[in-house]
C-alpha cells in the first residue's frame, strides 16, 4: 500500500511492530494513525514508542490534531 491507515485502540505499536516489512517498503509514503494514549498502558506501550518505532523506520509527523481524548496524526515518509 502507499499509504495505511492505524486505528486500534491502544495496541497501535503492536500493529505497527506486525507490518514492518509493509511499513518499510518504498512504496509505503504515509500512516495515518489515531492514537489513544489512555488505552496504551493496556499494550505496555507509550505515545513515545509508538513516535519512535515510526520515526526509527524514516516517518516524519507532518500534523497532528487532538479531537477528545484521542490523536490524530499523519506521518509522510522522508525521501
Amino acid at each position: 500500500p502507499n499509504a495505511v491507515k492505524i486505528d486500534v485502540e491502544g495496541a497501535e505499536a503492536k500493529v505497527i511492530a506486525g507490518m514492518m516489512n509493509t511499513l518499510r517498503r518504498e512504496e509505503c509514503r504515509h500512516v495515518f494513525l489515531e492514537l489513544h494514549p489512555a488505552e496504551l498502558p493496556k499494550f505496555d506501550t507509550s505515545v513515545s514508542d509508538v513516535r519512535n518505532i515510526l520515526e526509527d523506520i524514516g516517518f516524519l509527523v507532518e500534523s497532528t490534531l487532538e479531537r477528545g481524548s484521542e490523536t490524530h496524526i499523519f506521518y509522510r515518509k522522508r525521501n
